[in-house]
């Protein structure tokens, strides 16, 4: 029964004589102690419940938690359709496959020597090439300014297999801070970002996660920015938000 479980719970561990005990002064030795804090163990209530208005600390937060932004709606028309994007998915996928029986060919080394990690300049004239800055009419700031990027390497399955999911993460990071630095997709980050996800391990970490869900958002502030599915940043937008949404399981942030 449950007096039963609660005698054993309450079964005493060490044996103390049931005799009465003077809590007005202190305990002279270890027995009346023990008897002491029975004898106040016993004049407690089994159930304490404290009369506290919580309301009254409404005033004192010292921290609130923000919900996450979502991200920006795709402006009228632009909306990604449902089989598009279930056909870019498949496509995706497929291209993962090829990553990873490319991974198990034990290819060999790669040829091409790849910039330290770390190294986020000489990363970005490697995936994007070397980059002409023209200030655009009425800029007045580095990330107004219209890039013009040539050379780099394209984003080879070679290369993707031969980085660990750390340094493909590291790379995203990077390639997520150029992007809103220039607040533009261009065909050549396009497709870096896609590989990258490609080669991208499905199951995330915290950072990984964070730098996705901030990509999304970037890639959807970008497209909301464009009025005509002609642009060519509309359906590179478009589609790595899909990834990321649906492939990644990133969706919450469309709603």
């Amino acid at each position: 029964s449950d007096s039963d479980d609660q005698d054993d719970m309450l079964r005493p561990a060490l044996f103390v004589r049931n005799v009465a005990v003077d809590l007005s002064r202190p305990a002279l030795t270890a027995e009346e102690y023990l008897l002491q804090v029975r004898a106040e163990a016993k004049r407690l209530p089994k159930v304490v419940v404290a009369d506290v208005d919580p309301r009254s600390f409404d005033s004192r937060q010292t921290y609130k938690q923000e919900l996450p932004a979502s991200a920006m709606a795709a402006p009228l028309g632009l909306e990604s359709d449902a089989d598009w994007v279930r056909e870019q998915l498949e496509v995706f996928s497929t291209m993962r496959q090829a990553i990873a029986r490319h991974k198990a060919s034990s290819p060999p080394p790669l040829t091409i020597k790849l910039p330290n990690i770390a190294d986020i300049s000489n990363w970005k004239v490697f995936c994007l090439g070397r980059v002409t800055r023209a200030r655009a009419d009425g800029a007045d700031s580095d990330e107004e300014m219209a890039c013009d990027a040539a050379g780099g390497h394209p984003p080879l399955i070679s290369i993707i297999a031969a980085l660990s999911n750390t340094h493909l993460n590291s790379i995203l990071e990077h390639h997520l801070q150029w992007l809103q630095r220039s607040h533009s997709l261009s065909a050549a980050q396009g497709a870096w970002l896609y590989a990258l996800l490609a080669g991208l391990d499905r199951l995330l970490d915290g950072d990984t996660t964070a730098t996705l869900r901030d990509l999304l958002r970037e890639c959807a502030r970008i497209r909301k920015s464009l009025t005509t599915r002609d642009d060519p940043r509309t359906a590179g937008c478009s589609l790595l938000i899909a990834i990321v949404a649906h492939y990644f399981k990133q969706a919450d942030l469309l709603t």
